[in-house]
């Protein structure tokens, strides 16, 4: 902050002598930018110099208009660094006395003037006969030597006293620089006639009070501050939503720490940062009393200003906001003062950009005082609208500060964490299941007709019992991710907000609702192996129905189908909608997705973009190795099958084929090959005529007018309105036209709800009636109620007492005679010669003992009691032998050497005129 030098002002006198309000625009702009340094009993505390010593520095010449806008600037004369001393006339006989010889250090002040006028002269020379000297267009170099000529005339014409107007202008200098290149700045040694002190403000050097600096343009002044705080916001943005600022070791991080001395140390932590953003806020105070009082000649300089105090006002407040968010989540001592080195970085960010500028384009960052605004701030008290400039950038702050600090202690969440989600807390927490690799999310491939390949995707998770013994049904927070290599493991948090391990969003994210579940039926249906043992242990590390509870819940990922076989992995976690705890760890389940024919269940023997025979989805057909889609609500549809009238079809992948006669869904109708909705409201089918319906929807009977009307009650059928001819399966006829479940174990009962004529399995018709046979068996027809002639799958006929016995082998179907030697196994296994059930072997489907395959799966042949596999894209090579073929897929042919080669893909359908 520069001082001022007090002084007389300049007299009015004819003779020569020229006030500083007289002077041109160009000098007296070169004043006010070119002050003394010197100190004032009535300048206000912010205004005093600086008390340290006099670096060297080279001023700025501006050289400008009349208006006295600074147009340019070219760097100042040596001579005008000049010591000037007072004319011999005025000095005492002492100091005449004391005067050193011409060549000492002080010279004569007529020797000065010369050396000056010299300068001056030379400068205005150098102009004329070199145009290239100053880097300035044509007008400026005209407008700066006008100058260099009006300070010649100046500084020659003497005044009564016979002292230089010069002697009583007042320059400023820089007090900061530490450029080598500058000369230094030597005070002048004024009469006390001399000129009107000048007063200036020093600004922080920094990209906010940039703007300021006279050596810089419109444009940049106003896009400075926006980079200076678009960069700091960018770096607090990522350093605030780090994943272990607000989430750590599977738990939401809070403020209050269990241990005493970590609170210590937040507590000097937070106090640390809020001196080193203080400081911020003094440069932003300064700057904003620059703008109150200072003097702009420019009104867009004066509006740049205010729009850098704006925004460096508001990244302070951000910066201590963050600062504190993340020395609250600090879980160490150490780790308290690591955080805070990143808001001393953040908050230097713009004044080691500035000191970078400054050392090439040497900038002034001071602010010249208006006196007329100066007297109206001080009549206001320093206030803005009523508000102190200190209680708008000390105390409202710290005040903000305070506050966010108690708010977080009393919800006991981090500032960050509480503004982004809410209040949290890690109490009562869901918990996917892992339990000796058990049991991970189950994916299964589905085809969505006109979305392509999807995954559906079930979980069970476990849900914390809280003290109502009432668990609040968690919810499904993943990602979906398709990579070569491994992805790494993303935290909960990463999870719900929807980004992988690198903070990069995921391939598809979503949520899911959970239901209550039954761990055992889950675990049965997707894992299929150990499920006891599995169910047990849960039972018991767990503490299942104890402590916790079973939930599961199933979502669908749409759209992942690719060209190239692609490994996908699902990422799964719970989060409790109460408290928002995340569950410690997520789930995870890979999925690797061949590159078959769309809508193809499984390519393996056919190859990537094809597809195996008997594995397209229901409503397409397969044809030369691909799966072609029906029309829309077609189940059913074949080549050839079109009406007459469509001529040759060649196919593409847009095109579908026209659906059979009866293959459309209920409620469509056939026309023209395609399936088009009934118009007769709950009709069934209407393949005659869209308008007329032929077969109603159950429940409904069909009107004379072609239009379905209700039965004369609910199961039953009816051909018109009222009527009740017959009823569903499992309903039997009553009074009044009605029908009646039939009874226990009767499936059919068509004369009458009590008269059964057939019964289900494990029930045996006698009288009309359906009794039971004895326990686990099926039927019991011929050796009557007391006896069994067939047992239930997994028991075995005694034939000392006829009774049903369980196998205790496993995968048997029937152990007669002995419990312990099964007679006939499940598919795909065999009857060892020790009566027990072994698989049968790879790709066999059927065998009465192992090493003795039966049926081979397709594509394979059967040698030996082995299945070998047949030449690729081959359906049968029975005759051929293994690594032949004697009949290739559709669309491939046999060649000379045994094996499959693609043949045609073109399609024609013939049709065939009327003669």
């Amino acid at each position: 902050m520069e001082g001022e030098e007090r002084g007389d002002p300049l007299p009015q006198d004819p003779s020569g002598w020229r006030s500083r309000a007289s002077l041109p625009a160009s000098l007296a702009s070169l004043a006010d930018a070119r002050p003394e340094r010197s100190v004032s009993l009535d300048t206000p505390w912010w205004l005093q110099p600086s008390r340290s010593p006099q670096p060297k520095t080279r001023y700025q010449l501006l050289s400008g208009g009349s208006n006295g806008s600074a147009v340019s600037a070219a760097p100042r004369h040596p001579s005008m660094e000049l010591m000037w001393r007072q004319s011999p006339s005025d000095m005492s006989p002492d100091s005449k006395a004391r005067e050193t010889p011409t060549g000492s250090r002080q010279r004569s002040p007529g020797s000065r003037v010369e050396d000056l006028l010299d300068h001056l002269q030379g400068e205005v020379e150098v102009i004329d006969n070199k145009p290239s000297a100053l880097p300035l267009s044509q007008p400026k170099k005209a407008e700066t030597q006008d100058l260099l000529r009006s300070e010649v005339l100046l500084w020659t014409t003497p005044d009564a006293s016979g002292m230089s107007p010069t002697s009583k202008l007042t320059f400023w200098g820089r007090s900061d620089s530490i450029s080598d290149e500058r000369m230094p700045a030597l005070p002048v040694e004024c009469s006390p006639e001399s000129a009107a002190p000048v007063e200036a403000i020093e600004l922080e050097r920094d990209l906010y009070a940039f703007s300021l600096a006279p050596q810089i343009g419109c444009l940049a002044a106003f896009c400075s501050p926006v980079i200076s705080a678009t960069a700091q916001l960018a770096v607090l943005y990522f350093l605030a939503y780090q994943n272990e600022n607000m989430f750590e070791e599977g738990k939401w991080k809070q403020p209050i720490s269990p241990y005493w001395s970590l609170n210590v140390m937040k507590v000097i932590s937070i106090a640390v940062s809020l001196f080193k953003v203080s400081t911020e806020l003094q440069n932003a105070q300064q700057l904003c009393r620059s703008l109150l009082v200072g003097r702009f000649m420019d009104t867009w300089r004066l509006v740049a200003g205010w729009w850098s105090l704006s925004l460096q006002y508001s990244t302070g407040l951000c910066v201590l906001f963050v600062s504190l968010s993340i020395v609250l989540g600090a879980t160490s001592c150490v780790g308290c003062f690591l955080k805070i080195f990143s808001v001393f970085i953040i908050v230097d960010m713009d004044n080691l950009a500035v000191r970078f500028l400054d050392g090439m384009m040497f900038l002034d960052f001071h602010v010249v005082v208006d006196p007329e605004r100066l007297q109206r701030y001080r009549r206001k008290r320093g206030t803005i609208r009523g508000l102190s400039i200190r209680l708008i950038f000390m105390i409202m702050p710290i005040t903000l500060i305070v506050a966010s600090w108690i708010v977080s202690m009393y919800f006991n969440t981090t500032p960050l964490t509480l503004l982004a989600f809410g209040k949290v807390d890690n109490l009562h927490a869901p918990k996917m299941i892992n339990i000796g690799g058990c049991c991970p999310p189950n994916m299964k491939l589905e085809h969505l007709k006109g979305e392509g390949l999807a995954a559906n995707v079930s979980v069970l998770l476990l849900a914390a019992l809280d003290t109502g013994d009432r668990p609040v049904p968690p919810r499904l927070h993943w990602i979906a991710l398709d990579s070569q290599a491994e992805p790494i493991v993303p935290s909960s948090l990463q999870v719900l907000r929807g980004n992988d391990g690198n903070n990069n969003a995921a391939f598809r994210a979503g949520s899911a609702q959970t239901v209550r579940s039954q761990a055992y039926h889950w675990m049965e249906a997707h894992v299929k192996s150990q499920t006891s043992t599995y169910y047990k242990d849960l039972l018991k590390q767990e503490k299942l129905y104890k402590t916790t509870e079973p939930f599961e819940g199933s979502f669908l990922i749409s759209g992942i189908q690719a060209e190239f076989p692609t490994t996908y992995t699902v990422f799964v976690t719970a989060e409790n909608p109460h408290s928002r705890a995340l569950a410690g760890t997520p789930a995870k389940a890979s999925l690797l997705i061949p590159a078959c024919s769309p809508f193809c269940e499984s390519c393996e023997l056919s190859g990537s973009h094809l597809c195996d025979p008997g594995k397209c989805i229901k409503g397409t057909h397969y044809h030369q190795g691909r799966c072609w889609p029906c029309v829309d609500h077609c189940e059913s549809c074949e080549f050839g099958a079109a009406p007459l009238d469509f001529g040759v079809v060649n196919l593409t992948d847009s095109e579908s084929i026209p659906c059979d006669y009866g293959g459309c869904k209920d409620g469509f109708g056939l026309h023209a090959g395609r399936c088009l909705p009934c118009k007769v409201e709950d009709c069934r089918d209407c393949y005659e005529d869209l308008a007329v319906c032929g077969l109603c929807k159950p429940g409904l009977g069909l009107d004379n007018n072609g239009t379905c009307q209700q039965c004369g009650g609910p199961h039953c059928r009816c051909f018109e309105k009222g009527g009740c001819e017959e009823c569903e399966n499992g309903w039997g006829p009553a009074e009044n036209a009605t029908c009646v479940e039939c009874a226990d174990g009767c499936s059919t009962c068509p004369v009458f709800h009590t008269k059964c004529k057939e019964c289900e399995l494990g029930f045996v018709l006698e009288r009309e009636q359906c009794q039971r046979c004895v326990p686990h068996c099926r039927n019991c027809t011929v050796s009557g109620l007391d006896s069994c002639d067939e047992c239930f799958p997994g028991f075995g006929l005694n034939m000392l007492t006829m009774k049903c016995n369980p196998c205790e082998v496993e995968h048997c179907l029937q152990c007669n005679g002995d419990q312990r030697r099964c007679s006939v196994c499940e598919s795909g296994f065999g009857v060892t010669p020790e009566g027990l059930c072994q698989d049968c072997g790879e790709f066999c489907k059927e065998c009465d003992a192992i090493h003795d395959c039966k049926v081979c799966q397709e594509g394979f042949v059967s040698l030996d009691g082995l299945c070998l596999g047949c030449a690729d894209r081959c359906g049968n090579c029975d005759k051929a032998g293994p690594a032949k073929c004697d009949r290739c897929f559709q669309g491939f042919h046999v060649t000379q050497e045994g094996i499959c080669e693609l043949g045609a893909t073109q399609v024609a359908h013939v049709a065939h005129a009327h003669v």
